[in-house]
């Protein structure tokens, strides 16, 4: 039966087969395009997320240089209390207790200063690697949809007239 078909009748034939296998191919196409779209929105709100990380880390910094500025103030301190200390003649024993007192509030100011700095650098590390994992995913996903357009591309129906054999015309 296939044999005696004519190119016309093979066309047509094989237009409604075409037009089932297009509208397949496109269903594809969205259900791709639809996954693609709710991973886009999965990683803008992990952008989101990484944002409000940025300003919590700021608030860090802020907290960083006030620590900052206490020792400041309290070296300072320091300085005035030794040169009252040596103005007053205090005996050794007040020396040694407000020496003391203070070395104790500078080591707790070091202290708080070392920990918001190593908290500091494991948020940065944090942020700068989600950051190089979500560049990757949208050049991931960029590369993906640039692969659909060529795709999409490439199906474009094909016609087959031109293969119709001449046939013998008796007049």
């Amino acid at each position: 039966m296939l044999r005696s078909l004519v190119g016309s009748e093979m066309c047509i034939r094989d237009r409604h087969q075409m037009g089932r296998e297009m509208e397949a191919v496109q269903q594809g196409h969205e259900d791709l395009l639809n996954h693609k779209t709710e991973q886009i929105r999965t990683l803008q709100n992990q952008v989101d997320l990484l944002e409000a990380q940025l300003t919590d880390l700021s608030g860090i910094s802020s907290n960083l240089m006030l620590l900052q500025s206490k020792m400041a103030d309290k070296e300072m301190s320091e300085r005035r209390m030794e040169q009252a200390l040596s103005q007053a003649q205090l005996d050794v024993e007040d020396r040694e207790r407000l020496v003391e007192s203070l070395e104790q509030e500078v080591e707790t100011l070091k202290a708080q200063l070392s920990h918001s700095s190593e908290r500091l650098a494991v948020v940065e590390e944090s942020l700068q690697s989600r950051s190089r994992e979500l560049s990757e995913k949208f050049q991931e996903s960029a590369e993906q949809q640039r692969e659909m357009a060529r795709m999409e591309q490439a199906l474009t129906p094909v016609s087959y007239t031109h293969l119709t054999l001449p046939t013998k015309r008796i007049v």
